[in-house]
């Protein structure tokens, strides 16, 4: 299990009941990138997965403050299983800018 590196009380405990689970190493513009390399695929999502679909419905970009234009810097803010789709795909990602953990 490829894992949030902010986390590393969540690691530990995981490791402790027996969970393989490793940090992953986040790069600069990691969020970014990932987003970006998920967007070029496709996602199927099981319909009873109801906070993942309402998640990915209310994600949120911000905007610039004079213009209002979305800029690529996503909020983060319920986020939660976005983050684990990123952190799982780490491993199908072929010449990844991320030095990550497989």
């Amino acid at each position: 299990m490829i894992c949030d590196s902010a986390r590393p009380e969540i690691i530990e405990e995981m490791r402790r009941k027996g969970v393989f689970a490793s940090p992953c190493k986040k790069g600069a513009n990691s969020v970014l990138e990932g987003i970006e390399w998920l967007q070029d695929r496709k996602i199927f999502i099981d319909e009873s997965c109801k906070g993942l679909i309402e998640e990915i419905q209310t994600y949120q970009w911000e905007k610039d403050k004079k213009t209002g234009a979305r800029i690529p810097k996503p909020i983060k803010v319920n986020d939660d299983g976005l983050d684990s789709i990123r952190y799982g795909s780490l491993k199908f990602r072929a010449k990844s800018k991320l030095d990550h953990a497989n």
